[in-house]
């Protein structure tokens, strides 16, 4: 018969014709079908300096040209096995005014049972957005992914602050 979700043991003893008896126990072993659970959805957010960080706000996270890196994190939960490892995907999202491309990374970025990873700015692409996805599977070999973050984008907007130059001259007729 199958048994349900749990952690269980087996025991084993032996009687002899003498009525001596010896008794062996397994390690735990545990019976589980079901893969993590996603407990927060993917988030992003980029840090200029060491202990100075800016969470992502609006559609698409537009990040500073001295950010020095983004940050994915996410949080998955699997109480039964626990979590064996995590792993996270980029996608590159371009829109040209009338169209949108979207180009997905092949492969998964794996990072143990961490459940945050850390990019350089400079791999970010100058154009358009990057998106992330992440996975984390289970000891049982069950894995759970989550959905696409929010994009991040390098700022596009005017300076506001600066100054600005203003020439004039002369006609003569």
């Amino acid at each position: 018969s199958q048994l349900p979700q749990g952690r269980y043991f087996a025991q084993l003893t032996a009687v002899s014709k003498a009525g001596l008896s010896t008794t062996v126990t397994s390690d735990t072993f545990i019976v589980d079908a079901s893969p993590p659970v996603e407990v927060s959805a993917t988030r992003v957010r980029w840090v200029i300096a060491p202990n100075e960080w800016h969470d992502a706000s609006g559609v698409d996270l537009c990040i500073p040209k001295s950010a020095s890196f983004v940050e994915i994190g996410w949080q998955m939960s699997d109480l039964l096995s626990g979590i064996e490892s995590c792993a996270y995907k980029s996608r590159h999202r371009v829109h040209d005014g009338m169209n949108e491309s979207t180009t997905e990374a092949a492969s998964w970025t794996y990072v143990g049972q961490q459940m945050i990873a850390r990019l350089p700015t400079s791999q970010l692409p100058m154009s358009g957005a990057m998106q992330f996805a992440v996975r984390c599977c289970n000891r049982v070999g069950l894995c759970t992914t989550g959905g696409w973050s929010r994009g991040v984008r390098w700022h596009a907007a005017a300076p506001s602050a600066g100054y600005a130059k203003l020439s004039a001259s002369v006609a003569t007729s």
